[in-house]
C-alpha cells in the first residue's frame, strides 16, 4: 500500500510497483495473522523470511497492533491514575467543605435541635435527619457536575468530531460517591447534633 504521508492510499502488486519510478525500494509490508493466537508466529516467521530472503539478520522491525494496544493502555492507565488522584483530593476537599457547613448548621439549629429532642425526638432521629441534609447537599453538587460534564462532552464533541458517550453506569456511579461523602462527612455533624442534651440546648443563645 502507498501513503505518501496522507490518509489516502492504494494497493497494487509489487511487480506493478517496482516497476514505477522512485519507487525502487519497500519500505513497508503488512502482514495479516489468522488469529491473535498465531500472531507471535506470524511475526517470527515474516522476520525469519525477510532475514533469509536478503541475507541479513535482526534488520527488520516488526510491530503488531496488540503491542500499539499495550502501549495505549500504559498511556491510558497513567492518566487514569493522575485523574484518580486528582479526582480523590476533590472529593476529600469537597468533603471537608460538606462537613464544616454541617457544623455551622448545627450550631445554627441548636435550639431547634433542642425542641425536637425535648418534643421526644431520638438520637436516631437527628442523626437521620442531618445526614440527610448532609446527602442532599453532596448531591445537588454531584449533579451539577454531572452536567457540567456531559455539557463539556458535548461542547468538545463539535470540535474533535467524535460523538459524545454518555454513560448511565459512570452517573449511578457518579451520585452513589456524591452520596457516600455525604455519609461519611456528615456523620460526625449529625452525631454532635444527636448527642446535644436537650436543656443545654433550649438554653443556647
Amino acid at each position: 500500500m502507498i501513503d505518501a504521508g496522507r490518509s489516502e492510499g492504494a494497493y497494487m502488486p509489487i511487480t506493478f510497483l517496482h516497476n514505477m519510478d522512485g519507487f525502487r525500494y519497500v519500505q513497508t509490508i503488512t502482514v495479516k495473522a489468522k488469529s491473535k493466537e498465531t500472531m507471535e508466529a506470524a511475526k517470527r516467521q515474516t522476520e525469519k523470511y525477510l532475514n533469509r530472503r536478503h541475507d541479513r539478520e535482526n534488520y527488520y522491525q516488526i510491530d503488531s497492533i496488540e503491542n500499539a494496544l499495550g502501549e495505549m493502555d500504559s498511556f491510558s492507565g497513567t492518566f487514569t491514575t493522575i485523574f484518580s488522584v486528582a479526582a480523590g483530593i476533590a472529593l476529600f476537599v469537597g468533603g471537608v467543605g460538606v462537613m464544616n457547613i454541617m457544623l455551622v448548621s448545627v450550631t445554627e439549629r441548636t435550639r431547634e435541635i433542642g425542641i425536637r429532642k425535648a418534643l421526644g425526638a431520638r438520637y436516631g432521629d437527628i442523626m437521620l435527619q442531618f445526614l440527610i441534609e448532609s446527602m442532599i447537599v453532596c448531591l445537588i453538587g454531584g449533579t451539577i457536575g454531572v452536567l457540567l460534564g456531559i455539557g463539556t462532552a458535548m461542547f468538545a464533541s463539535q470540535y474533535v468530531e467524535v460523538p459524545p458517550l454518555l454513560s448511565w453506569e459512570s452517573i449511578v456511579i457518579a451520585f452513589g460517591f456524591s452520596s457516600a461523602i455525604g455519609i461519611f462527612f456528615g456523620f460526625y455533624p449529625a452525631h454532635k447534633a444527636a448527642r446535644l442534651h436537650p436543656i443545654d440546648a433550649l438554653r443556647y443563645e
